[in-house]
């Protein structure tokens, strides 16, 4: 019993406490990155204005009013760090320190890692090696000085609330579940200690065999009502276990014969249709006419590019190609039935049908030619060859066959075929 309630009561203590934690970790860290992304703004905001002045009055040329737009924008820093540890400072593109509000420096290796990380233009709070510590920052960068901006704090600084959480988090969490476990075991061993004579006259009539025997009921309560039970129990058993014994011959050939069955039929057909039959034989019986949509695209020229193109670049295009183009199928309520080389094959209208499935094939189709578009700007920026495809959409009456997992056509009702020329790639 103490080992099932136990988790009943620790499970949604902790569940209680973590939702508690991440809670306000998240609320902490969000107003961390907040604060600092809105001084980062402030400050970026002060420095264009800075270099607008120089331009509305003509200053932009003069080295000396720049040398003092700079020094300005150094100044502005220094009113807005709020701690003893938050630096504010600038590095051109060499990496050189141009500003900053406190001493600072590199250590071998920080500064090529810092360029790095600023070439990269990542937006939101990173983190890197400065002067030997751990610092965590935002940057922009800066056009008219050509500098990249840096708010920074100290990473154990900055996330200080958040360690403060989780020891709290921690202790608290410990001491419930003690307090818990310890409460708990006094309620149990008190409450299990008729359960257990209860447990004891049970095991003599396992041992014994003998369903005549009973338990004997010393209270009027639940305990009670459970010896109660009991006795029913082991009178009626008797009665029942030849009944049982045939029950349970029956239930294991059963089971082998539809082991056996599963066995032979998942050779020829999918496992998928086999559980349908065995859940609904009757409706297998019969064909289910519907109207089925197929589309059929292929890319043009596919051995051309193939040639042309590095095996593995070939393979991440089309890695690229496919996932685009079947996020679509789906986004449609569409099935991507196969893939036949560089084509893809998928219909609409089973095994769900809607009012809209030719309409939504069509739909598929002319938002696949849209995606390629986006595709082939990529490929053209990576330098690779831009892929054009064919299209062919079928709506028809149909006959789809549960038993066998296949469909025929019976009439043409739409056809619509979309072409591209042939591909290009770069020379």
């Amino acid at each position: 019993m103490f080992l099932v309630v136990l988790p009943l009561i620790i499970v949604p203590l902790m569940i209680a406490v973590i939702i508690s934690f991440l809670s306000a970790s998240i609320g902490i860290t969000r107003l961390a990155h907040q604060l600092l992304e809105f001084k980062l703004g402030e400050l970026e905001k002060f420095a264009d204005n800075q270099w607008s002045l120089l331009v509305e009055n003509g200053y932009a040329g003069r080295p000396d009013m720049v040398e003092a737009a700079k020094r300005a924008v150094e100044h502005y820093g220094q009113t807005i760090i709020l701690s003893d540890t938050e630096i504010i400072f600038a590095v051109d593109e060499t990496g050189a320190i141009a500003i900053s509000t406190s001493a600072l420096g590199f250590q071998p290796g920080e500064q090529d890692a810092l360029l790095k990380l600023l070439a990269l233009e990542k937006p939101g709070v990173q983190t890197a090696f400065i002067d030997g510590e751990g610092r965590t920052f935002q940057a922009f960068y800066f056009t008219p000085f050509q500098w990249h901006i840096i708010i920074s704090e100290k990473t154990g600084v900055f996330y200080q609330d958040l360690q403060d959480i989780v020891v709290k988090t921690l202790i608290t969490l410990a001491v419930s579940v003690l307090v818990t476990v310890v409460l708990l075991v006094l309620v149990t061993r008190h409450l299990t200690s008729p359960l257990r004579r209860i447990v004891q006259a049970m095991n003599s009539i396992i041992d014994t065999a003998d369903l005549s025997s009973r338990v004997d009921v010393e209270y009027r309560d639940e305990t009670g009502n459970l010896a109660q039970t009991f006795n029913r129990m082991t009178g009626e058993l008797d009665k029942a276990y030849k009944q049982i014994k045939r029950y349970a011959f029956d239930a294991v050939l059963a089971g082998k014969k539809e082991e056996r069955i599963r066995q032979i039929f998942q050779k020829y057909v999918p496992k998928d249709v086999i559980e349908r039959f065995f859940a609904s034989p009757e409706k297998m019986l019969v064909g289910d006419n519907r109207n089925l949509s197929i589309l059929f695209s292929d890319i043009r020229s596919f051995t051309t590019i193939s040639e042309g193109m590095a095996p593995d670049d070939l393979v991440n295009s089309l890695n690229r190609y496919f996932s685009g183009q079947v996020d679509i199928i789906y986004k449609r309520n569409g099935i991507v039935d196969k893939y036949i080389g560089d084509a893809i094959m998928a219909f609409w209208g089973a095994p769900e049908k809607h009012e809209d499935d030719a309409l939504q094939s069509v739909l598929s189709g002319l938002e696949m030619i849209e995606a390629l578009d986006s595709f082939n700007e990529n490929q053209r920026k990576l330098g690779k060859c831009e892929f054009r495809i064919g299209i062919g959409i079928g709506s028809a009456k149909s006959v789809v066959d549960m038993g066998n997992g296949k469909f025929a056509f019976r009439r043409k009702s739409l056809h619509k075929h979309v072409q591209h020329r042939n591909a290009i790639c770069p020379a």
